[in-house]
């Protein structure tokens, strides 16, 4: 995907945005948790959508 934006309603796993370049995703964990070693996180920004600015 190049620029676009995907919802994640589930699942996902180690290899999430391989080959993604630009866009945004959003992404949806029910218990809450977010392991940052599924991910490059020299490649992404992370925000907490329901953080206030």
């Amino acid at each position: 995907m190049t620029g676009g934006i995907a919802v994640i309603i589930g699942d996902f796993g180690r290899n999430f945005a391989a080959g993604m370049s630009g866009g945004i995703a959003y992404l949806y964990a029910a218990d809450g948790t977010f392991d940052e070693r599924n991910f490059n996180m020299e490649m992404i920004g992370l925000e907490n959508p329901l953080q206030k600015i």
